[in-house]
């Protein structure tokens, strides 16, 4: 009988055809993670039909969700997070958990609701083992997540530059990893 304990289940709901608004989940027989939730630039040009339907999928995909990784405070990664269930765990790094906290007095906060939690390092969320690593982008305090379970490896950067102040954070990755990028829609 195969074990199937290791496996992971990976999905691209939103991003790997358009730029900006991405969510990824992985999931095991256990657990169920998303990385980022945001809405798609745009978005307020859409037809209110098409704007209803992003806004539903974003609420299936966040249902029973353990947690949601976000890789960076834009609103094309965090923009669905207003229709995660109360006391969703996000986690995200220090600056962007700031950021996070004080968006109300500029606008709608849309992590009220929300279980916000710093990552410096590394975190376990049932089968996932997550470590954060900075990488270099426009958004203060932007991350990479590597997601292990068992022996199989899955790094996310969200958005990444590989010039700047941060560039020497991520020059490798590691060993036998599947890398997810996305960059101008393309993964």
């Amino acid at each position: 009988m195969k074990n199937n304990q290791n496996n992971i289940q990976f999905i691209i709901h939103r991003g790997s055809h358009q730029i900006g608004g991405n969510c990824v989940e992985l999931a095991t027989s256990n657990a169920k993670i998303l990385i980022d939730c945001g809405l798609p630039l745009y978005f307020e040009e859409q037809p209110e039909e098409t704007q209803e339907k992003i806004i539903e999928d974003a609420k299936g995909w966040t249902h029973n969700c353990d947690a949601i990784f976000l890789s960076h405070y834009h609103a094309d990664h965090y923009g669905l997070f207003n229709v995660a269930p109360e006391g969703t765990k996000v986690y995200a790094t220090k600056e962007t958990a700031e950021l996070m906290k004080i968006s109300g007095v500029f606008g709608e906060d849309l992590t009220k609701h929300l279980d916000v939690r710093p990552i410096d390092g590394t975190v376990m969320v049932k089968d996932f083992r997550v470590t954060k690593f900075d990488v270099d982008h426009s958004a203060f305090g932007a991350c990479a997540f590597l997601f292990e379970v068992g022996d199989k490896r899955i790094l996310y950067s969200g958005d990444i530059r590989l010039h700047g102040k941060k560039a020497c954070c991520i020059k490798t990755s590691p060993n036998k990893t599947w890398i997810i990028s996305f960059w101008k829609g393309r993964i």
